[in-house]
């Protein structure tokens, strides 16, 4: 299967075996994973200063107006969190048909692990940490039933 490609590529494309092709038009794992998390360590690092700053904002923020946004922090969260998932199962399917045998295959997952992973992780941290701040007053804040299924669960079952 070879990916869209132009131009050279593309005629290029044509006088190469069809044994060879998925080798030399491969797309890298790397690649994709990357493509689909970009700037990671800098989501991360968004994603664990806003949730450190809610938390906070229980002591700092004495008018409560930190707290009106709780809801939709926690709403943003749980749907990146469900795109994530999502994206990691598409990825993993991809690594585990990963041309070269067990290794690369293995290689491809811990790719998808490290790129998607790392970013799921801190999203489960980041939600959690102000479900736990919060955890007294969770009663006032209203949530679509989904999104409170689901902040039930990262509560019940996090990491």
């Amino acid at each position: 299967m070879v990916p869209q490609v132009f131009g050279f590529e593309k005629r290029l494309a044509v006088v190469v075996p069809r044994a060879l092709r998925a080798r030399v038009f491969d797309v890298g794992m790397e690649y994709d994973a990357g493509v689909c998390t970009p700037r990671r360590r800098e989501t991360v690092w968004a994603i664990q200063a806003l949730s450190n700053l809610i938390c906070a904002s229980l002591k700092e923020d004495p008018y409560g107006v930190t707290q009106r946004d709780i809801p939709k922090v926690l709403e943003a969260f749980v749907r990146y969190l469900s795109v994530l998932d999502a994206l990691a199962a598409e990825l993993e399917a991809q690594a585990d048909k990963a041309l070269g045998g067990p290794d690369e295959r293995e290689h491809a997952r811990k790719v998808v692990e490290r790129e998607v992973g790392e970013v799921q992780e801190a999203v489960r941290a980041g939600a959690k940490a102000i479900l736990t701040e919060f955890s007294e007053y969770l009663g006032e804040f209203r949530f679509p039933t989904q999104i409170a299924a689901k902040l039930q669960l990262l509560v019940d079952f996090g990491p």
